[in-house]
């Protein structure tokens, strides 16, 4: 297992120093120019966004996509949340396009909308079945 946690650790450290190479640095400046709007939620691009199929080929493959321009640009939030495997909501995306202090809420992969946007019938039962889990966690802890 300490193997592991030093090949993570010297992973991170890689990355960071490639993230801040000029020539990185530059190809995504220049994305954000030719690309101003991130391409998930429609806020202002701030990096380039990746998925794990862009890197298996190594950084130099990486950055290649990125200066030309292949890459999708993107905000923090959309980078972040796509690391956890998460999606801005089409409905928060709709609301956003209308009225840009609206809070663009990130849903998982199988989600159609987040809460705020479910039907009332809908967040009844969301409601309803998070107390039923809350109870069979409690009887769990008894029991454990």
């Amino acid at each position: 297992m300490p193997d592991l946690i030093h090949a993570i650790k010297d992973h991170r450290i890689q990355l960071a120093f490639w993230w801040r190479t000029p020539r990185y640095c530059a190809a995504v400046d220049r994305l954000i120019q030719i690309k101003p709007n991130c391409e998930r939620c429609g806020k202002p691009s701030t990096t380039a966004l990746y998925n794990d199929s862009d890197f298996s080929q190594g950084y130099l493959h990486y950055i290649s996509k990125v200066e030309d321009l292949t890459v999708p640009a993107g905000c923090q939030h959309c980078y972040r949340e796509g690391l956890r495997n998460k999606r801005p909501c089409p409905r928060c995306i709709e609301e956003y396009q209308k009225n840009s202090d609206w809070q663009i809420r990130y849903i998982s992969v199988d989600e159609k909308v987040c809460f705020a946007h479910l039907s009332k019938e809908e967040k009844i039962k969301f409601k309803h079945l998070t107390k039923i889990h809350r109870r069979i966690n409690q009887e769990r802890k008894k029991w454990s």
